[in-house]
Order: C-alpha cells, then structure tokens, then sequence
C-alpha cells in the first residue's frame, strides 16, 4: 500500500480519503459545497467519475494545519 501518493497518478475518492484520513462523504461534500478548496478531476463529462492527482493530494497535506498530540 502506498504511504504517499504519486505524481502524476489519479486516485479515486475512497483512495485519496484514505490518503487524507477523512470520509469519501467529507471528499464528496467539499466537492459539491466548495467548503475546502481541494481540486478534483471529472472523468467523462458532469456526471463522469472523480478523480484527485497525486500532486494535488500531496499539496493539500502539506498545505492543512498540523495537527499537535494531545
């Protein structure tokens, strides 16, 4: 299992929420409310699959808030 994602490669929601330790609902509701800014691929027009890349996914991580323990 990969532990980061790769450049250049398009991950499916339930891959990317994986990814990003939240819900594909979380994914899904971002997309459709633009609550997050977190761009996403159509695949095959409006109604088409949604797609995230690697380096979108990457950027995300290293652009979100760091969680501290505790």
């Amino acid at each position: 299992e990969e532990k980061h994602p790769i450049p250049g490669k398009l991950y499916t929601r339930r891959e990317a929420a994986e990814f990003l330790g939240l819900s594909e609902a979380t994914l899904a509701k971002w997309a459709s409310t633009g609550e997050v800014n977190l761009p996403y691929i159509r695949l095959g027009g409006q109604y088409g699959r949604v797609r995230y890349t690697g380096e979108t996914l990457t950027s995300f991580v290293e652009s979100s808030p760091k969680r501290s323990a505790g």
